[in-house]
């Protein structure tokens, strides 16, 4: 079974309302010559408002044609707006999970339905992925890698971290136009480099302020292979050891343990890196993706993407989906 863990959505009533209050809530729809539309952010990027997005069948389609078995559905990181006040921000939220949920419920045996959280206000947070539990068994949940600049160590954030742990629900952390300093305004370059440091700051925070060491039990998922902090773990473990300052939040607990904790996905557009990935973090700690239907999504067929020499056929079945199946409670 080939199980997406990273695919994304964005319900028809949260098409409808960029439509009909366009940029209300940093977003537009935008009328292409060809026909097609595209979805225009308040940064001016734009991107393809592909079918798949938002219809069912045209996304059983292309699940069929990559061989994808089961998709994992989160809402567009493009959708998730955490600059709002928690009175706007809520209804929004509600809509995009509730929306998300009824399209998912179309094909329960192929799509699974996962929720995003209005994480500038942590109190309305939980009691959004309480009720996301409950009414729709939710096992994972999307949040940014910052928000509005702010990292998850900090100690505001903690309790999105005991609930989870409560509830059995994965975090997974997903970046969104990276910080446009050092030098990534042009190339599209706060996709292609900024998400990636992004998430290797998220990352690396959480792991140095101590989060999982507080809540051993709750299971974190970072983007895109993990940023660039599967290639530099080294660097800071080598720092921790020589510096007092990575020592605040771990105390004696060495970073390598908390590294060691976390999930990535198979996004790395290249098997090189990918098999440091797996040969590093350990099979167990993979799974796969594809960052559907975005133009930056890897869509090969996933026994392209795991073409890695070595790999044995029980590794190759943990990334594809003995892993998620474990953390959904779920068998084949």
């Amino acid at each position: 079974m080939n199980i997406d863990t990273h695919s994304h959505a964005i319900p028809p009533e949260i098409i409808k309302l960029y439509q009909n209050e366009p940029m209300i809530h940093g977003l537009s729809v935008r009328e292409e010559r060809d026909g097609k539309r595209s979805l225009v952010m308040n940064n001016g990027h734009a991107f393809p408002l592909f079918d798949g997005f938002h219809d069912v069948k045209a996304r059983l389609y292309d699940m069929d044609s990559r061989g994808i078995d089961v998709e994992l559905v989160t809402p567009s990181p493009t959708t998730v707006f955490y600059d709002q006040p928690i009175e706007k921000a809520l209804p929004l939220f509600r809509t995009m999970n509730d929306g998300i949920a009824a399209m998912c419920a179309k094909e329960p045996e192929r799509l699974i339905a996962c929720g995003s959280l209005p994480m500038q206000d942590v109190s309305a947070t939980c009691s959004e992925l309480e009720r996301l539990v409950k009414q729709y068994d939710t096992r994972m949940v999307m949040v940014n890698t910052n928000v509005n600049g702010r990292y998850y160590d900090e100690p505001e954030f903690l309790p999105l971290f005991e609930v989870c742990e409560r509830l059995g629900v994965m975090i997974f952390f997903h970046p969104l136009n990276g910080n446009t300093s050092y030098g990534l305004g042009p190339y599209y370059l706060t996709n292609l480099l900024g998400n990636a440091i992004d998430t290797t700051v998220s990352a690396t925070r959480i792991a140095l302020g101590g989060v999982l060491k507080k809540y051993p039990g709750c299971k974190c998922m970072f983007a895109h292979g993990g940023g660039f902090l599967p290639y530099q773990r080294g660097r800071v473990e080598h720092g921790y050891t020589m510096r007092e300052e990575p020592k605040v939040g771990l105390g004696d607990t060495p970073p390598a343990e908390i590294f060691d904790q976390f999930y990535f996905d198979t996004i790395t557009h290249g098997n090189p890196a990918l098999e440091f990935l797996i040969s590093s973090h350990g099979a167990e700690r993979i799974m796969l993706g594809s960052d559907y239907p975005f133009d930056m999504a890897d869509l090969r067929h996933p026994d392209k993407v795991l073409n890695i020499q070595g790999l044995s056929s029980a590794e190759k079945e943990k990334i594809l989906s003995g892993n998620i199946l474990e953390i959904l409670g779920k068998s084949k």
